[in-house]
């Protein structure tokens, strides 16, 4: 079977690039700063194997329909031009036929209805942000070296939307309220992470959250959105065996492994659950500086491979070829969190009038204090909104009965699966 499929796979590349040579591709612009547009139409994640429509006839360098066409097996990966790296894609192109190695999960545009659009004017486009990581980035206010491999040049395809709507806001639930005095209803969460050995090694990732923050029972709400750097904490391999890194604090060895925050991931050969939760950046506070913090935790069930914290440069790949599910497009958004500190109330930050309600507009550097004399989004400049948000600690939990898979790779009609995804989704 394999070798049959090898046979599709070289005589359509051969049709392919015969083809490609008959006409010019088309040019797609460079993302501005305003930038908005999607280039890719979102198909539902589909995690059930359905039988492949009929493929359509090859043509040469993809071309816009004007009906949306369906993922088929078979299809062709999509030219660099039909790329945009700071727009949001699934898997598939359904406007040009063709299919891409990598997706970023949820669609951010299905939340437009409670957030809004005006992230993406702040952000220059829905994938990636001014503030993005860097090599080298910690918790001291590094500054990225001229030749630093920035996170969406070199790490492009760890960007992910994750999305929540319409949550339980019980009170009466500890599930979900866990020790808050507040409920998340929606958010969207947009971070960055390799779930492998190079995201696995890096403490301190990007990230960019927007929530709906409500009094429990769902009666008073306000919209809070905000981001910067996010300290994921003691890297676990595995789970409750704590693996000390260049950097890490000192409260890091005096707590327990598996206390937050945290990066759990399998050594080479295990299959784990690959599980990330933050706290918010606190081991780097500076005294008398308001602190507005935001954090996640994530499950991904199926992570690249184990790590090897001896061996920074060897990815472990459960699948070298590609050809199986462990691919990191399973993710499960697990815990939201925003914390405003009660000293933030009635402050010269605080332009709302009631009590126990924040509402502000401006920045905080890439930690989260709030800063003056910025005027445009930038590493340390990062825009923050709340808008009567209730005062305290807020949040959302679920379990891994959130799990979607946004791998839709498409079936053979022998049941086959034509894999899309390659190393590093």
């Amino acid at each position: 079977m394999k070798r049959i499929n090898l046979i599709r796979f070289f005589v359509g590349a051969s049709i392919w690039f015969v083809l490609a040579g008959c006409q010019n591709n088309p040019e797609i612009p460079p993302a501005t700063a305003t930038q908005t547009a999607v280039l890719a139409i979102e198909t539902t994640p589909n995690k059930t194997p359905t039988t492949s429509p009929t493929t359509p006839p090859l043509t040469a360098t993809p071309k816009p329909t004007a009906t949306p066409i369906p993922p088929y097996a078979g299809a062709p990966v999509c030219p660099p031009e039909q790329h945009n790296d700071h727009a949001w894609h699934s898997l598939w192109n359904s406007e040009y036929g063709c299919h891409y190695t990598h997706e970023h999960h949820a669609n951010p545009h299905d939340l437009d209805d409670i957030f809004g659009t005006q992230y993406y004017t702040w952000a220059g486009g829905e994938i990636s942000y001014p503030w993005q990581t860097f090599s080298g980035a910690g918790a001291n206010f590094e500054q990225p070296a001229p030749d630093a491999c920035l996170e969406n040049d070199c790490k492009h395809a760890g960007y992910k939307w994750l999305i929540v709507r319409d949550a339980n806001c019980d009170a009466d639930s500890t599930f979900v309220t866990n020790g808050a005095n507040n409920c998340i209803t929606d958010a969207r969460v947009q971070m960055h992470g390799i779930f492998a050995q190079p995201g696995a090694l890096t403490r301190f990732h990007s990230v960019w959250i927007e929530a709906r923050v409500c009094q429990f029972g769902g009666k008073v709400c306000g919209i809070y959105r905000g981001g910067g750097h996010l300290d994921l904490g003691r890297l676990n391999i595995p789970r409750g065996i704590y693996v000390p890194l260049p950097g890490d604090p000192p409260e890091f060895a005096a707590s327990p492994p598996e206390k937050q925050p945290y990066r759990i991931h399998g050594a080479p050969g295990d299959r784990v659950l690959d599980s990330w939760q933050s706290e918010g950046n606190q081991f780097n506070l500076i005294p008398g500086v308001p602190r507005l913090m935001v954090g996640y935790g994530v499950h991904v069930r199926d992570g690249w491979g184990g790590v090897d914290p001896a061996n920074e440069s060897q990815i472990d790949l459960a699948c070298p070829d590609f050809q199986c599910e462990r691919n990191a497009s399973e993710a499960a958004l697990f815990r939201v969190w925003v914390t405003i500190p009660r000293e933030l109330d009635g402050s010269q930050w605080d332009s709302d009038a009631r009590a126990g309600f924040f509402s502000f507009t401006g920045f905080t550097n890439r930690y989260g204090d709030i800063v003056t004399g910025c005027t445009e989004p930038g590493l340390d400049c990062v825009p923050v909104e709340a808008i009567g948000v209730p005062i305290g600690r807020s949040r959302y939990r679920s379990s891994l009965a959130s799990n979607i898979d946004y791998d839709i790779s498409p079936f053979w009609p022998d049941g086959t699966r034509d894999w899309w995804i390659e190393y590093p989704n």
